[in-house]
């Protein structure tokens, strides 16, 4: 959401700063003038667990 907010902005699109409409609440998107991009909205927990290390390995 933050590149696709850049990459608009960038093109005439969109203005540094947007609201997003997701199944899971509005997402408010800035894309500063310092080149940060701020990413606010709801946040919930969808996974708890553990991964076994050698799951990760090459």
């Amino acid at each position: 959401a933050c590149a696709a907010l850049v990459n608009a902005h960038r093109r005439g699109l969109a203005a540094r700063r947007a609201e997003i409409e997701m199944d899971g609440g509005t997402l408010t998107l800035t894309w500063r003038d310092d080149g940060h991009v701020l990413m606010e909205g709801p946040v919930a927990l969808v996974f708890e667990g553990e991964l076994d290390a050698a799951m990760l390995a090459p």
